[in-house]
């Protein structure tokens, strides 16, 4: 009797466990009955993106660096355009295992390389490892200029666009943008200024490193991702760096007129900026929410769906984008601060979140799915640019220096 009553209660208390838990669920579902509108930070992002000035494909650097390394006998901007297009509308491969090709074939060029090209190109990071490099392998150089003379030759035709307006992947399994072969090219344009130096000819060394480095300030000042920021940061460092090569080679009497003016003028507050590149950013995690969506449950397992259902009324993808949105524009307004502002901004962006998770009723899943989002913080990328007019400053007492010895 005694355990039949225990049996009867321990069913009413688990009734009322359930019925708790269930109407629980039930006041969550209310609460989360509808979505929010865009902020002004999401609706400030998106006017980002959507306004960007359109550029002519033969005067947009970025279509010139996708077809950099395509075939002898392509041409170089139909094939960036098309791969362009291909990044811009990429449609994952279909259920039947069918893929979509990527438009055009590249040359293998380094896979040509003979052993002594190889080690100056890997050497040609920093000025000295660099100069050691030239004088270990003395004939190197003419050697890269031989064998890739087409492919500097397509650099400098992309230097020449002196624009940059580059494509936005609407899905996170789109390829991203190689600029590897830009940056391979622009070894080999650093290394001809350091020949015209010997030389002599202060005039052609001049022209080569402005037009480099101007070329890559635009796109430190246009990059629409985080990516192409950063390649720009990396460009822009070893124009200071293999360009100090250059400039060394020269007679001291040469070298005032051949630093370039892109060397003596300060980074302006839009190459700084990191507030372009992170409505990019935004704009793309935008679209991966929004695919993810549409198709990751159809072909989960049945676990999976039922745990995707549950969680799906909790989950708001504008509330969510809303938050991110919030995180970036502050970044992008962190990066922008003067120097002397700076420091403290980014101690601030790096310290650790709040140990406690943040559990509301409202867009539950969302706010932890953001909080595991705003761990990533993006005081690294914002310290990485800033730190370019440091380099630029260092570049240029170097020079003076090795001027007065």
């Amino acid at each position: 009797m005694n355990a039949g009553r225990m049996m009867h209660g321990l069913a009413w208390a688990i009734a009322a466990l359930v019925g708790c838990v269930a109407l629980a669920w039930l006041v969550l579902v209310v609460v989360n009955r509808s979505d929010e509108a865009p902020s002004a930070d999401a609706l400030r992002l998106e006017a980002r993106v959507r306004d960007r000035a359109p550029l002519v494909d033969a005067d947009n650097g970025y279509i010139h660096a996708l077809g950099l390394a395509a075939a002898p006998d392509a041409d170089v901007v139909a094939v960036g355009r098309a791969r362009a297009s291909y990044i811009e509308n990429y449609v994952a491969p279909m259920a039947d295992g069918g893929a979509h090709a990527w438009p055009g074939r590249d040359v293998d060029y380094r896979a040509a390389r003979g052993a002594d090209v190889t080690a100056l190109v890997d050497a040609c990071t920093k000025a000295q490892a660099c100069l050691d490099a030239l004088q270990a392998h003395p004939d190197a150089l003419a050697q890269w200029l031989d064998s890739e003379r087409w492919l500097l030759e397509r650099y400098r035709g992309m230097l020449a666009t002196g624009a940059w307006h580059e494509a936005i992947p609407s899905d996170p399994a789109a390829p991203m943008a190689g600029l590897q072969h830009a940056l391979d090219a622009q070894k080999l344009h650093l290394l001809d200024a350091r020949r015209q130096a010997l030389a002599g000819d202060a005039m052609a060394v001049r022209g080569l490193l402005e037009q480099d480095l101007a070329f890559w300030r635009q796109v430190l000042a246009s990059s629409d991702l985080l990516l192409s920021k950063m390649v720009a940061a990396a460009a822009v460092t070893r124009n200071f760096e293999i360009g100090s090569v250059a400039l060394r080679a020269l007679p001291a009497a040469g070298v005032d007129a051949a630093v370039p003016p892109s060397w003596r003028r300060p980074l302006s507050v839009d190459e700084r900026s990191l507030a372009r590149a992170l409505a990019g950013e935004w704009h793309y995690m935008r679209a991966g929410m929004r695919l993810a969506l549409e198709h990751e449950v159809e072909a989960a397992a049945p676990w999976w769906r039922l745990d995707h259902q549950l969680q799906r009324p909790l989950y708001q993808p504008q509330a969510t984008l809303n938050l991110s949105a919030a995180r970036m524009v502050h970044a992008g307004e962190v990066s922008e601060l003067p120097h002397a502002e700076l420091g403290r901004a980014l101690e601030a962006m790096a310290r650790p979140q709040e140990a406690t998770p943040r559990l509301r009723a409202y867009n539950t899943v969302g706010e932890l799915y953001d909080q595991v989002a705003a761990g990533a913080s993006y005081a690294h990328y914002i310290e990485r640019v800033a730190d370019l007019e440091g380099v630029r400053r260092a570049a240029l007492q170097a020079v003076d220096d090795g001027r007065g010895s």
